[in-house]
């Protein structure tokens, strides 16, 4: 039995019992009342309970007043028509309130609307209690969810720094033991773990979702730098740099995911089409603009513009609606073009 049908179930039970008391508690003062009366009764207790509770978790829950208030009237409505009916002593139904009677079964209008009051504000009551109660337990659900969110992002921060750590002693040992026998390669091993901390430092749940712009391309160049000691080859970027990089701020590993690029599916050693890297701040803002040739389909990786398309994620978180990137490819010349706006 699936969770619907246990609801279901649970409910029709509810009601039985309070059917059951409602014919006892009235048959003490009324032994005239019969229980076909109640169970004629019914059909309006549960229009008001469902009804209202309908508006309460559906239309007020989700903040639409005007219709959780239209759907409020109307339930009330229908069962003022209702209640009416049974009470006036002009249709066939109300034979049925004179059971309910114990003296006086004519029509008044001061007991119609008591017995209309009563009626609606006890279920109204009812279904207002349900409703609390639902936000309660979604209340409890949402704390419960976010400890449970803490705790796993604890622990996998915990468990991220292991790693990174066991490497960082690596690295401190092959210096120690390079610094005299191979300074030169003690130099580069510095440079690549001065590169590798960067990449974890900017991973980490908790590391720094910006950097100063000045820190993203001395780090693009180290990377560079590492790839051409790699390569045995000199590559071929062409910086043009004007305007004050200290005073602006990138996503991190933001040049260093366009340049990333350039190594998968262009040619940075290419002597005829060089990578042409532009970076100009200004008071306004700052423009990144990036070109370079793209190998042929069948001497590079197949590219799916999601090291792009994820950049363009951490930009929005950076800069929300303040910036625009374009991409684009002419003649096999591949373009990126990023501008911030302060």
């Amino acid at each position: 039995m699936n969770q619907n049908h246990k609801t279901i179930l649970r409910h029709l039970i509810l009601w039985t019992l309070y059917a059951a008391y409602f014919f006892g508690i009235n048959r003490l003062g009324n032994e005239n009342i019969s229980i076909i009366t109640v169970l004629y009764s019914l059909p309006v207790f549960i229009l008001i309970y469902y009804g209202i509770s309908y508006s309460l978790n559906v239309h007020l829950y989700r903040k639409h007043y005007l219709r959780a208030i239209g759907m409020a009237l109307l339930i009330y409505g229908v069962t003022f028509i209702a209640v009416y009916n049974l009470t006036n002593g002009r249709t066939n139904l109300s034979r049925l309130f004179t059971d309910y009677m114990t003296s006086e079964p004519d029509f008044k209008l001061n007991k119609f609307m008591q017995t209309y009051l009563q009626l609606i504000g006890s279920f109204s009551i009812w279904a207002l209690l349900g409703y609390l109660n639902r936000l309660k337990v979604l209340s409890m659900q949402k704390e419960r969810q976010e400890f449970e969110s803490r705790r796993r992002y604890e622990y996998t921060t915990l468990a991220q720094q292991v790693s990174p750590h066991l490497l960082a002693n690596i690295f401190q040992f092959l210096e120690y033991q390079l610094k005299d026998l191979r300074p030169e390669l003690r130099n580069q091993l510095l440079e690549l773990y001065s590169l590798m901390r960067y990449f974890m430092d900017s991973s980490r749940p908790d590391g720094p979702t910006s950097v100063i712009l000045e820190d993203e391309i001395l780090i693009t160049k180290q990377y560079i730098s590492i790839n051409d000691t790699i390569a045995s080859k000199k590559s071929n970027f062409i910086w043009d740099i004007t305007g004050n990089t200290y005073g602006s701020i990138v996503p991190s590993t933001c040049l260093l995911t366009l340049v990333n690029n350039v190594y998968k599916h262009g040619d940075p050693y290419s002597i005829m089409h060089p990578i042409k890297i532009s970076v100009n701040i200004q008071q306004e803002g700052f423009k990144i603009t990036m070109t370079n040739k793209v190998r042929s389909s069948n001497c590079g990786l197949d590219s799916h513009r999601m090291g792009l398309e994820n950049l363009k994620g951490r930009l929005k978180y950076v800069y929300d609606q303040n910036f625009k990137m374009f991409y684009s490819m002419e003649d096999e010349i591949f373009t990126v073009r990023l501008l911030v706006d302060f």
